[in-house]
């Protein structure tokens, strides 16, 4: 399963120091809540990163989309991270180009949108998100044994998102977006090579108000000690039948965690360790015979943003316990998407991934001390 890394950690940095540059403004009175709902039309390319699926991508595929979303327009949500963000989900639905072998699919998923530039007319976002997506053509050994993207009706939906807004009226906007989706099951079941497909297109944002957003007054950088943060993660993996070996399901779980130095209000960066168990490990000892470590150690590097209620932290990571046989790197990294959902708790997701190939996904909690 392919993962661009930089269309990731490019985009996320680049907002950073978007915001880190804004500068102190006169207070604004609040407007209170904006809420918006667009359509997009979008054109794409399946990309091929292996010489066996390229005969899969027959024709153009496309994509229609409905966004729901809310943006506070108030000085106490600007300070969450000195910016507007918009927060909603989507629904969309995609072709594929190939009804037969690739079929379509269905989305849902949660996202956030800060804004990284505004004024009167135009406005330019990016956005992050992530939800689930039902394909109904997957791999299946007997009817469809070409199709090696995906091999699990519900999968996992990741999407970044550059946009630019331009105001028809002070209720209206015509979108203009360049989107990169990912499809894939997390790992979960193989084959599982992933669907990495960006898109570009078109679409109208309405707004239920008019509403004008003007640069606020910073508040200001105080909560600069040190702090922790430790993550648990786990999940369900399956091994295929082989020839005298059943399908084997197994969970894996383990537990992250790092001590954390603000270098601004969405800014930290840290150091920390992570150990987990993969049940996966113990199956493939008993079939192949070869040593597999089944609880793995490691220490990492830490990055983490803070987007209002929305946590994404980024773990550069080194296995010093011993590598099993199918394991060739001992330096992975592990992403985090979660949001907020009380005092200092967050949940959502986890990958693990080698460079630009991922492992798998599982679900997430964490605590902030």
């Amino acid at each position: 399963m392919k993962w661009g890394r930089t269309l990731v950690l490019l985009p996320v940095l680049c907002i950073s120091f978007y915001n880190e540059c804004i500068g102190q403004h006169m207070p604004v009175p609040d407007s209170g809540r904006v809420y918006f709902a667009s359509s997009k039309f979008q054109v794409g390319h399946i990309l091929i990163d292996n010489p066996a699926t390229a005969d899969l991508v027959q024709d153009i595929p496309w994509l229609l989309e409905f966004d729901f979303s809310i943006l506070k327009n108030t000085q106490r949500s600007w300070d969450y991270c000195n910016c507007f963000s918009k927060d909603g989900f989507s629904i969309s639905y995609i072709n594929f180009g190939n009804p037969e072998k690739l079929g379509r699919a269905v989305n849902l998923a949660a996202f956030v949108e800060p804004y990284l530039s505004f004024s009167s007319r135009f406005q330019f976002s990016f956005r992050g998100g992530a939800g689930i997506s039902y394909l109904n053509k997957v791999y299946d050994e007997a009817t469809n044994p070409t199709n090696l993207f995906v091999s699990k009706h519900i999968s996992y939906l990741l999407l970044l998102n550059l946009s630019a807004f331009y105001a028809v009226r002070t209720n209206l906007k015509i979108n203009f977006t360049a989107q990169f989706n990912h499809i894939s099951n997390g790992g979960a079941r193989d084959p599982n090579y992933g669907m990495n497909l960006p898109s570009a297109g078109i679409g109208l944002e309405y707004s239920w108000k008019p509403y004008t957003l003007s640069k606020r007054k910073n508040s200001p950088f105080t909560k600069q000690s040190l702090k922790i943060i430790t993550h648990v993660f786990g999940g369900q993996r399956i091994l295929p039948a082989t020839k005298g070996w059943p399908e084997e399901s197994k969970i894996v779980f383990g537990l992250t965690t790092g001590v954390i130095k603000p270098l601004s209000k969405i800014n930290g960066l840290g150091i920390g360790g992570e150990l987990y168990y993969d049940g996966l490990s113990a199956v493939k000892h008993n079939q192949t015979g070869d040593v597999y470590k089944t609880v793995v150690g490691s220490a990492s590097m830490q990055h983490y943003l803070f987007f209002g209620r929305v946590l994404f932290g980024q773990q550069l990571a080194y296995q010093f316990t011993q590598l099993n046989p199918d394991v060739s790197k001992k330096i992975y990294e592990r992403y985090f998407l979660e949001y907020k959902i009380g005092n200092n708790w967050y949940a959502g997701i986890s990958l693990k991934a080698y460079g630009d190939v991922s492992d798998y996904f599982t679900i997430a909690t964490a605590v902030e001390f």
